[in-house]
């Protein structure tokens, strides 16, 4: 069983790029709707930019990455 996090999407910096740590428990669509806000809501700061990403906290599958990123 995972942990009960604080808020469901974490978004971390990296040297590499960006980690996004996911909430293990949240519904998959409910989470990538808490992904777009968190994303759209920093669309100035990522204007442009070109990043890795990778995710933490649950197993995606590829098609659940694609839709995530």
């Amino acid at each position: 069983m995972g942990r009960i996090m604080e808020q469901p999407v974490v978004i971390k910096s990296n040297k590499y790029g960006l980690t996004v740590v996911l909430d293990s428990q949240l519904d998959f669509e409910a989470l990538r709707s808490v992904v777009a806000e968190k994303f759209a809501e920093s669309k100035k700061f990522f204007k442009g930019a070109e990043l890795a990403i990778a995710f933490e906290g649950r197993n995606l599958s590829q098609d659940e990455q694609i839709a995530l990123a």
